[in-house]
C-alpha cells in the first residue's frame, strides 16, 4: 500500500536535517558576494549585478523545484506528512527572504556608489 510506505519513509526522514530531506532533486543556489559600494568600481558592480540576477533566477528555479516536490507528495494525510510539507514551505520562504536580502544589499551598494 502506498500510504503506509510513504508514512514510513517520512518517519525515517523526519529526524534528518531539513536540507537533507529536501535536497533530493533541488539544489539551493549560493548567494553571491556583493561588493561595498563605497569601495567598488563600476565594473565590479556590473559583475555583481549579473551575479545577483543569476542568483535570483536560480532561486526562482529552486523554489519551483520545491513546489513540484511538495506537490508530488500529495495532500498531507498524517502529522508527519504535514511536518514535511511545512519544511518545504519554510525552505521556500527562507529562499525568498535570502533573495530579497541579496537584492536589497546590491541596491544599497549601488546607492552608495552613486552617492560618491
Amino acid at each position: 500500500m502506498k500510504t503506509p510506505l510513504r508514512a514510513g519513509l517520512l518517519a525515517v526522514l523526519m529526524p534528518m536535517s531539513a536540507a537533507m530531506a529536501l535536497d533530493t532533486e533541488c539544489s539551493r543556489p549560493e548567494a553571491p558576494a556583493v561588493p561595498d559600494g563605497a569601495k567598488a568600481t563600476e565594473t565590479q558592480l556590473v559583475d555583481a549585478q549579473e551575479a545577483v540576477q543569476a542568483f535570483i533566477g536560480e532561486g526562482d528555479n529552486y523554489r519551483n523545484c520545491l513546489v513540484a516536490e511538495a506537490k508530488a507528495l500529495g495532500e498531507p494525510e498524517t502529522p508527519d506528512d504535514e511536518a514535511v510539507q511545512a519544511e518545504y514551505t519554510d525552505e521556500f520562504n527562507d529562499m525568498v527572504e535570502e533573495m530579497q536580502a541579496v537584492g536589497a544589499q546590491f541596491n544599497e551598494a549601488v546607492k552608495t556608489f552613486n552617492a560618491q
